[in-house]
């Protein structure tokens, strides 16, 4: 069985990328998150959310990601 490799798949995205990594994640570390980000095509953000692990990153900040989701689809989505 081949390992879930999303370093494989990511450079084919055609949509903006908001990447919401945390800080304390040891299932997928920040070297690798950020090794990911860079080989996203733009338009692409990464968000390192501090002290938080590998599951509900939204528990961790929720204000911070509310705002950072909203202004993602507001910067990308509007009408034109």
């Amino acid at each position: 069985m081949n390992a879930l490799r999303p370093i494989d798949r990511v450079r084919a995205l055609r949509v903006p990328l908001l990447m919401v990594v945390g800080e304390a994640d040891r299932h997928t570390t920040l070297a690798e998150s950020e090794r990911l980000f860079a080989a996203a095509p733009q338009p692409k953000t990464v968000w390192a959310v501090p002290r938080a692990p590998h599951g509900d990153l939204y528990a961790s900040a929720p204000a911070a990601y509310e705002r950072r989701v909203l202004a993602l689809f507001a910067e990308h989505l509007r009408s034109r």
